[in-house]
């Protein structure tokens, strides 16, 4: 056990092995996801256009994912796999994140037990597969307290780590904006581990707010030409602060409760029972041999997890990934302790039958997590997900998986003659999945153009109409002739949460439905439909007409 765990050599390649092995197997067994499709979206627009770097600050989102995505979509022939790598690197910075703090704060081998125990995380391994920001987030949000903790814990400051601790608040900043809840633990941190006192420490610390200022400053000073409603470039959602803390002390919030049951089914479905007894005894033993430790590793997880619990519209499972390391790590040190007494306590029996019960010990504690992994690996459509997860990411036959039909049907339509596709402004499905997969389609002219309920209600009568370059450059917009539309036949996408199916048709009488992907999820935000306008030279024949 011991010279497994502190081995230089075995330890970290194991760990590497097993990270590879899992984040890149059958990394595109899940389609293209709702927010993938948009970040995606924003990536193509920055690599097509320098000028619009800060495009996604319309959904207040910060750019530096999509800064990346827009490098590493030269990289692959696969544009989903160009955005899901950036997180698959992202998470295994994470896990050296981890090592690093574990081996600071604890041991080396508490270190390579949390470095095990979070790369094997469901929620972990998950996310590390997905084109979303929150895997490169956990990775910041790591080696800022890593930075932090250094700084923190060094007899002479060093002027390298307040320098690292700003570059990385301020790359996490740039990933997303609840890395500002963060910047509460370095201050912790030299409350525990140092002297308040220290001027030394503080002028650092202020070297480290200078830095992340210079590269928080550029976004936060953008001004894009419109702004999505609710939306805000620090919140992300405008929320009423004020207004949801009194309605907790009230206990009049609407939302806390179900948001506790999604956190509940996160951690048993996505941590797992095992893994959450390990770090409540990895934090009582702590609490009484390190409790300056102990109390930062708690506060790092209630603190993260209390402000989603209580201000976010919808608890999403992939919110509470930065809450995971300092779980992992107390569960590692709750295992270590487990191991090492298992193991003293067969020692004088037979130090063979010791060391075996001990690592049968470690892999018991692991197999939840590792069985959901694995079938997650072989089929994910069947693994055991929260029920706002299932929903998002894995709903059959409707869901993400409709893109592809989609896809595949208007390009059977191309080859049979050239054909114009009118894309609504609605966000990621089916709109911006649509156009990443059929932009360099031959044959197939797309607009972002169409209102089905205010756009003509007849072509045939229109001279022209407006389109623009996408819907998040709205200024960038052209006046097409209905000329240029001439021996194309037309297709219009619509989302039906925007624009539901019975007033679509009423506001458009001549057009024919030919696809409908109908979602019943609790929001409907896969429905879309695929109408086409029928004409004397292409007309529509009912057998066209079907559902998905």
């Amino acid at each position: 056990m011991r010279s497994f765990f502190t081995h230089p050599f075995f330890a970290p390649v194991f760990l590497v092995a097993l990270y590879a092995a899992t984040r890149l197997f059958a990394l595109l067994g899940l389609p293209m996801v709702f927010d993938e499709a948009i970040y995606l979206r924003w990536a193509d627009i920055i690599r097509n256009d320098p000028s619009s770097l800060f495009v996604s600050a319309v959904d207040g989102k910060p750019p530096l994912f999509f800064w990346l995505n827009a490098v590493t979509l030269g990289w692959f022939d696969n544009f989903l796999v160009s955005s899901r790598m950036i997180s698959v690197v992202a998470g295994a910075l994470a896990v050296i994140g981890v090592w690093r703090i574990g081996a600071l704060l604890y041991s080396r081998k508490t270190a390579a037990l949390a470095a095990l125990i979070y790369l094997s995380l469901p929620l972990v391994l998950t996310h590390d597969r997905l084109g979303l920001t929150d895997a490169l987030l956990a990775a910041c949000v790591i080696w800022t307290v890593y930075a932090g903790l250094h700084l923190a814990k060094d007899d002479a400051p060093s002027w390298r780590w307040a320098v690292a601790l700003g570059g990385f608040a301020g790359l996490g900043f740039l990933t997303k904006t609840p890395l500002l809840m963060f910047l509460a633990l370095p201050v912790l941190a030299v409350f525990l581990y140092n002297r308040p006192r220290n001027i030394a420490l503080w002028k650092r610390l202020m070297v480290s707010g200078a830095v992340f200022g210079l590269l928080a400053l550029p976004f936060l000073l953008h001004e894009p030409d419109y702004i999505f409603p609710h939306s805000s470039k620090v919140l992300h959602h405008k929320v009423p602060l004020l207004d949801t803390l009194l309605a907790v002390f009230t206990f009049d919030h609407p939302q806390l409760r179900p948001h506790l049951r999604e956190l509940s089914e996160v951690g048993l479905l996505y941590v797992t029972l095992p893994v959450l007894i390990l770090a409540v005894v990895g934090a009582a033993m702590g609490l009484r041999s390190q409790p300056r430790t102990a109390v930062f590793m708690l506060m790092w997880f209630f603190l993260p997890t209390a402000v989603f619990l209580i201000f976010a519209e919808v608890a999403y499972p992939r919110y509470f990934l930065v809450a995971l390391p300092p779980l992992a790590i107390l569960a590692a040190d709750g295992l270590r302790v487990l191991m090492a007494h298992v193991n003293n306590a067969l020692q004088p029996r037979s130090p063979l039958v010791a060391g075996t019960a001990a690592f049968a010990l470690g892999v018991a504690c692991l197999i939840p997590a590792w069985k959901w992994d694995l079938r997650y690996l072989a089929a994910p459509q069947k693994v055991a997900w929260t029920e706002i997860d299932h929903w998002q990411y894995v709903r059959y036959p409707e869901g993400p998986h409709a893109v592809a039909d989609a896809v595949n049907f208007l390009k059977n339509e191309s080859r049979k003659g050239p054909i114009a596709v009118f894309l609504t402004f609605k966000l990621g499905i089916p709109s911006d999945a649509l156009y990443l997969y059929l932009k360099d389609q031959p044959g197939i002219d797309l607009y972002e153009a169409w209102r089905p309920i205010s756009f003509p209600h007849s072509l045939k009568n229109a001279q022209e109409f407006v389109a623009v370059s996408s819907k998040y450059q709205v200024k960038d917009r052209r006046t097409v002739s209905v000329q240029e539309l001439k021996g194309r036949r037309l297709y219009f996408v619509s989302s039906l949460r925007m624009f539901p199916l019975d007033q679509t048709r009423q506001a458009n009488p001549e057009l024919r439905l030919v696809k409908l992907y109908d979602d019943i999820g609790p929001f409907e935000v896969f429905s879309f439909a695929i109408f086409e306008w029928p004409s004397e030279e292409h007309p529509v024949t009912a057998s066209a007409n079907s559902r998905s």
